[in-house]
């Protein structure tokens, strides 16, 4: 009995946690993106334009060339 009440409370905590962060992207996710953008440009299927504003679109802030802001106050760098 003691773990099944354990379980729905973690439940409950996650869900919560979930509710809260789920319209943010982690740090992973950014990188993946990143990855993700710069095959495309280099597939010619985006421009570097194109690039820098979905970038913006996702949450991120450009501080200068290659250096982003996420929305939680970390700094990402990228080449």
């Amino acid at each position: 009995m003691l773990i099944s009440r354990n379980k729905t409370k973690l439940r409950y905590i996650i869900g919560i946690i979930n509710k809260v962060t789920s319209n943010m992207l982690i740090t992973a996710e950014y990188l993946h993106l990143v990855k993700i953008l710069d095959k495309l440009v280099a597939a010619n299927q985006l421009t570097k334009d194109e690039k820098l504003v979905l970038l913006h679109k996702s949450g991120l802030i450009k501080l200068k060339d290659g250096v982003w802001k996420e929305p939680s106050g970390a700094t990402l760098t990228f080449n």
